[in-house]
């Protein structure tokens, strides 16, 4: 659950009935992919009906780099999965 500013999204013109679609900026360091991160704290946000879009800043509580791997084991590369999945 996400809890979005009121003027954020009364700057978005968003009404109850409209469809919104939350978005993290990942970056993926080209040499080590294992260390990637979601910006959690500041999430895309586009309101589907009038496609405005606006990069909204949450509580400071929120992680600004929430790394996608939590284990550096659970990371394959791409050729990676694309040999395992060969084999089966």
């Amino acid at each position: 659950r996400t809890n979005l500013s009121e003027e954020g999204l009364a700057e978005l013109e968003v009404t109850p009935t409209d469809s919104i679609s939350i978005m993290a900026v990942v970056t993926i360091p080209s040499d080590q992919p294992d260390q990637a991160t979601a910006n959690l704290r500041a999430p895309l946000v586009v309101n589907e009906r009038t496609k405005q879009g606006k990069q909204l800043i949450l509580h400071e509580s929120i992680p600004l780099r929430y790394p996608l791997f939590q284990d550096p084991t659970e990371y394959q590369p791409h050729s990676e999965i694309a040999t395992a999945a060969a084999s089966v």
